[in-house]
């Protein structure tokens, strides 16, 4: 057997490990860098069970929260390349952290293989339905009356990168408030602990409509379909203002490209089953269409170059 022959089956016995593994009923573990109820976790477990009814693979959402999404990541980042542990994740993990923080424990591009892009979305301004603003305009007028006494909380690095920039471009000053997780900066708004956190529509979706929470506006350039009567930030004024968060999955670096072919594959069929595209449509996110692997790691380099100017014109420091 000459060598070209033997390199065809190896690469053809490595891309049919996921589908072996399928058959033995071997788990993938899908590791989370966020809490239950946040907006990843969220779409983790829309994702977990398609693929798992598709497949017959069982597929486990591990939540590693805590540290802006670091804990997650680092685990997803060292276990072993083999198709079975994942990272669910997206801009705040794998571009504004690289960003925002002058050491992380792993690294965004060097330490992973792309897999697949998932969904993109605006996030959503929210108060507490007591704060006596009714609009983004108001909230502004408020904020400028009384300079540093209104808070805004942050559980990820977008949501972070958010509120530094809203401050910048409306020419406010809030209290910046970090929280581990997405999720308790929301438990901490309902609370009136803080004032103001943007945040994606399916970790408040419910807050919204029992009227415990208000959303301002819309980060994104477009009103979302689900939430058609909330302005976006440049209705209210600014301009310029037009950052999204979105998501995907990675595998650790060393992962062989059959293999991550193999699963892009497997969860682009998931996100076109009925439930999938239910819950995309009702949290008023956008999927990417069909994407290579090669395709997600250039959308991932343009986007770390675009919010490094976001960053700039912010005037944000890394920590």
């Amino acid at each position: 057997m000459n060598n070209s022959i033997l390199k065809r089956l190896m690469l053809a016995v490595i891309a049919a490990l996921p589908l072996a593994a399928a058959q033995a009923n071997e788990p993938i573990r899908l590791i989370v860098p966020f809490g239950p109820g946040s907006g990843t976790d969220l779409i983790a477990r829309t994702l977990a069970k398609a693929v798992t009814e598709e497949t017959g693979t069982p597929v486990i959402v591990d939540n590693k929260p805590g540290g802006e999404g670091f804990i997650g990541s680092r685990a997803a980042a060292t276990a072993a390349p083999d198709g079975r542990t994942l990272l669910m994740a997206g801009s705040s993990t794998q571009v504004v952290n690289a960003h925002l923080f002058k050491k992380l424990p792993y690294d965004p591009v060097k330490d992973f293989v792309p897999v697949t892009p998932i969904a993109r979305t605006s996030m959503l301004l929210t108060v507490n339905a007591n704060l006596p603003a009714k609009n983004a305009t108001e909230l502004m007028q408020l904020a400028k009356a009384k300079p540093g006494v209104l808070s805004v909380g942050s559980g990820s690095a977008t949501t972070r990168l958010v509120g530094q920039y809203f401050m910048q471009q409306a020419g406010i000053k809030m209290l910046d408030v970090p929280y581990k997780t997405p999720a308790s900066a929301v438990t901490d708004l309902m609370g009136d602990q803080v004032n103001v956190v943007f945040i994606d529509l399916p970790t408040v979706a419910g807050h919204l409509q029992n009227g415990k929470l208000r959303a301002l506006a819309v980060t994104g350039r477009q009103r979302m379909q689900a939430q058609p009567n909330v302005p976006t930030l440049q209705e209210a004024g600014l301009k310029d203002f037009d950052i999204t968060a979105w998501y995907g999955i990675w595998a650790p670096a060393g992962t062989p490209s059959p293999i991550a072919a193999q699963l892009n594959a497997t969860f682009s069929k998931a996100m076109a089953s009925p439930s999938v595209k239910a819950f995309f449509t009702n949290a008023s996110m956008e999927t990417f269409g069909a994407m290579t692997p090669a395709d997600f790691q250039k959308f991932q380099a343009d986007e770390t170059a675009k919010i490094g100017r976001i960053v700039k014109a912010a005037g944000i420091e890394a920590q």
